[in-house]
């Protein structure tokens, strides 16, 4: 691992997950969205995660901040934040696995 790069625990593919979820989230405050299951993937999202937790997820996956960069940012402790990360990671990862059986397992990958 170099030093100030993050050291994501998830795999590719939910990392990539993450990545589109956090701009579909962007896209539907700017009214950019005209899909109806992606508005309903963003609402489920703000609904489950916390704005603090939505911002360690931008934070880390979208700017690719190392924990320890995110806490100097945000004036927490870097153990602090990597709690929030991992609690928003486990809340993420529920959203998803309930939209599997109405959307499909490639919802976001197409």
């Amino acid at each position: 691992m170099k030093k100030n790069q993050p050291a994501y625990r998830l795999g590719q593919r939910q990392r990539r997950q993450i990545a589109v979820c956090l701009s579909l989230i962007d896209q539907c405050h700017a009214g950019c969205l005209t899909s109806s299951r992606q508005r309903a993937l963003v609402q489920m999202l703000e609904r489950e995660l916390t704005g603090r937790q939505l911002d360690y997820l931008r934070y880390y996956y979208a700017a690719a901040m190392t924990h320890g960069q995110i806490a100097r940012q945000l004036g927490r402790s870097p153990s602090t934040v990597s709690r929030g990360i991992l609690r928003a990671e486990a809340k993420f990862l529920q959203v998803m696995e309930r939209c599997r059986p109405f959307w499909g397992d490639g919802f976001l990958d197409g």
